[in-house]
């Protein structure tokens, strides 16, 4: 079967290490590298190196220290990644939250990550105020935009960073750098640690010239719909488009009539969508004027039909749309090659340096091509573990494989095929809702972790 060529990925690198080295290249080229979608205002590649230098100074000037644990808790703005590099640039964990959640979802994230530092935006803040009220380790609430009673982000984006400041010794392979959360295969949210090294293996994997998405780094531009506090949306956008040295559009809501005007404003070359996103697409008459630019369309979450993809491929110049397939806990590691035709219906091939294997989920037996199993996944961008997880937890096994909870099948090629979903979640516009069941005298109670996602599943 075709496997990937392998990619040296290096384990004496951080985060920043990598992010830094290609700001300062693109800042040579005068490239811009953040357009908000609803001003317009854009960050050269210069400006955001030198945001995120100041961030991590003033953040240390603060208090903040290695290890401390930095919570985002925002729609996507163009200042999202200045404050999660500037966090990474001194060691810190940056776990991220759905600007959507309840105020009681917001402080079990907060709770439970052990974050004592908060950046949120004015649209949640009051929210934000109200699950911090009685937390007796919050160090400080910073706001993205000036908001009554939290210090204003611009206060250490304005601060004038000295590199003798920032002293930090990062081990790449164990530190934990960017804390998401995640229902598993169980249900129940989890914080995933991913390492530093697991996030620099996921920017060199995406960058194998078979399976590249930039086709002409430096000057391709994406619009930044998917969000930020998501593990495909961050890694993507804030990680990946950064090192490339393109630019990306931030987008702070989908809005579908915003959105596409967006993409033909700015010629947008990649559109990195979910399915509802896609559906919206194809409905649309003016579709082919929408993509005029698009080369590049990969679909993530829910998969999405052959014909669909052949639709979008006839309605406009696009040369690629393609499934591609991640875990919050693994990054994306299923990905289709380039110029592979045949691909269609398919999320592609394992990822460079990655192993997959379909097994019998009841039995543990290796199955065949064509035979239909439960993914394990094993590779070095796979998560350090569930934080403050016990023993009992079962998605990661002994021998680091991870159990995606996804059915599927492979052909004789190498191309898997998502089939079924082996966890007990269910999925809405991409995003997992938990669901907890429990017995009591006989009464089965569901609650689920997202009401107001409920209230829509239930009108849809």
């Amino acid at each position: 079967m075709k496997r990937l060529s392998p990619v040296d990925i290096p384990d004496n690198v951080s985060i920043w290490d990598l992010i830094r080295k290609r700001l300062e290249h693109h800042s040579e080229k005068n490239r811009i590298a953040l357009i908000d979608g609803q001003t317009g205002r854009q960050y050269s590649y210069r400006e955001l190196l030198t945001s995120i230098r100041n961030v991590g100074s003033a953040l240390l000037r603060r208090g903040f220290r290695k290890g401390d644990i930095l919570c985002i808790i925002s729609a996507n703005c163009c200042q999202y990644p200045m404050a999660l590099h500037g966090a990474l640039s001194i060691g810190g964990i940056v776990t991220t939250c759905n600007p959507q959640n309840t105020v009681g979802d917001i402080r079990i994230q907060i709770e439970d990550s052990r974050a004592q530092w908060i950046i949120t935006s004015s649209e949640v803040v009051d929210k934000v105020k109200d699950a911090v009220q009685h937390l007796k380790d919050i160090q400080e609430v910073f706001s993205f935009d000036d908001t009554t009673g939290c210090t204003p982000f611009s206060a250490l984006t304005s601060y004038v960073s000295t590199e003798s400041e920032v002293d930090v010794t990062i081990d790449p392979r164990n530190d934990v750098a960017l804390m998401f959360y995640s229902s598993g295969t169980t249900g129940k949210p989890k914080g995933v640690l991913r390492t530093h090294y697991n996030i620099v293996a996921d920017i060199h994997q995406e960058s194998h010239p078979s399976i590249a998405i930039s086709r002409s780094p430096g000057s391709e531009v994406y619009i930044g719909i998917l969000p930020f506090f998501h593990a495909y949306g961050c890694v993507a956008f804030a990680h990946c488009c950064l090192v490339s040295g393109d630019s990306v559009v931030v987008i702070p809501k989908y809005v579908a009539e915003d959105v596409f005007k967006v993409m033909q404003v700015y010629k947008v070359t990649v559109l990195m969508a979910v399915t509802p996103i896609v559906f919206d697409l194809v409905r649309r008459h003016d579709v082919a004027d929408i993509l005029a630019h698009v080369h590049t369309i990969l679909n993530s979450a829910a998969p999405l039909s052959p014909d669909v993809q052949r639709q979008l491929k006839l309605a406009a110049s696009v040369r690629r749309v393609q499934q591609v397939y991640g875990m919050t806990e693994t990054g994306i590691v299923l990905m289709p090659e380039w110029d592979d035709d045949s691909s269609v219906g398919s999320v592609g091939l394992p990822g460079s340096n990655t192993e997959c294997k379909i097994v019998d989920p009841q039995t543990g037996k290796e199955l065949d091509p064509h035979q239909t199993g439960e993914l394990l996944i094993r590779g070095p961008t796979v998560m350090k573990g569930y934080f403050m997880a016990s023993s009992s937890d079962g998605d990661l096994d002994s021998d680091r494989w991870l159990h995606s909870g996804d059915m599927v099948h492979c052909d004789d090629y190498g191309r898997f095929y998502i089939v079924d979903r082996f966890k007990q979640l269910i999925k809405y516009n991409g995003f997992q809702v938990g669901e907890h069941v429990n017995a009591n005298l006989g009464t089965i109670s569901i609650s689920f972790h997202a009401y107001e996602l409920l209230n829509q599943i239930l009108r849809f």
